[in-house]
């Protein structure tokens, strides 16, 4: 966000968020415009001291996380056979684009997902070199989207 729009959402005037990014006292009322603007729940977010946490507070952090949560490794993807072993293995998918992308690769993307999505509830259908069209299918997607500028790399994690 820049000075003008973050000056504009909040209210402020520019040399108001100038002299708030340079660290310069600001009052009460100017910090919880600025809150308000970034969407922070607490408005007085601004206001509290940050503490930085110790080693034994982080690591008590660190061990929390990991019993409530599970971490699923994110494969790199490049190829449609790749991605359509992926989806004969796996009965769900998490397949949302992470950032923003025109009409044309939000479409291809979609495209991409749908034909995933039916393959994986008939790829026991297919012969071992019937498979040979899926995987060529899926990398005409993937290609697309890389051509388009929006796919490096397919980052996928997929649950049992």
């Amino acid at each position: 966000m820049v000075q003008e729009q973050l000056a504009d959402i909040s209210g402020l005037s520019v040399r108001t968020v100038q002299r708030i990014e340079r660290g310069a006292p600001s009052d009460l009322d100017s910090r919880r415009a600025i809150a308000r603007a970034f969407e922070f729940e607490d408005i007085d977010a601004l206001n509290k001291p940050f503490t930085i946490p110790t080693e034994e507070e982080m690591k008590a952090a660190k061990e929390k996380f990991e019993r409530e949560n599970i971490t699923l490794e994110a494969l790199p993807l490049t190829l449609g056979k790749q991605l359509a072993q992926l989806v004969e293995t796996n009965s769900m998918d998490l397949s949302t684009p992470g950032f923003e992308m025109n009409r044309e690769a939000d479409e291809e993307f979609a495209a991409l997902v749908d034909y995933l999505r039916d393959y994986r509830d008939c790829a026991d259908i297919y012969s071992e070199v019937g498979k040979f069209d899926i995987y060529d299918e899926m990398q005409e997607h993937i290609d697309a989207l890389k051509a388009m500028g929006f796919l490096s790399v397919m980052q996928s994690a997929s649950y049992k």
